[in-house]
């Protein structure tokens, strides 16, 4: 009896925890930093990521790749880039176990342009974590 209480209140307990990581990846708390990241650092973040991977996005971004000229540019187009997911083109969702650990816990669309023969607009996606730091599929 005392075995089986034991062993279902630590069975509780790693639910609780895998539960409150997974609702931890959902807000914008940054713990290795013990701070909020606002949006607009993921959005810079997205965007000199792009840049530095020479993506192609419209409008196009400066070439000068300083923090000022990219909160200019996305002032001046704020539809270049936007939190969460917008759009369907060329989606591909990262692994659950990237969604589940926060490696992927956030996603910028960047806009790519009009898509040729309709009115839709294209969209590439950067995913990171709560940090700002880039997921690559690749590593």
């Amino acid at each position: 009896m005392k075995f089986a209480r034991t062993v279902g209140l630590i069975g509780v307990a790693c639910v609780l925890l895998a539960g409150g990581r997974v609702a931890l990846n959902q807000t914008n708390l940054c713990l290795s930093e013990g701070r909020n990241v606002v949006v607009r650092e993921y959005q810079v973040a997205a965007l000199r990521y792009a840049t530095a991977y020479k993506m192609t996005l419209a409008p196009e971004v400066p070439p000068s790749v300083t923090e000022a000229a990219l909160e200019a540019h996305i002032n001046a187009n704020p539809d270049c880039c936007v939190f969460g997911k917008v759009g369907f083109s060329e989606y591909e969702p990262p692994p659950l176990e990237a969604k589940l650990t926060g490696q992927a816990s956030k996603i910028v669309s960047l806009s790519t342009g009009t898509i040729s023969g309709s009115r839709q607009t294209g969209y590439t996606y950067v995913f990171m974590n709560n940090c700002g730091d880039i997921y690559e599929r690749m590593k």
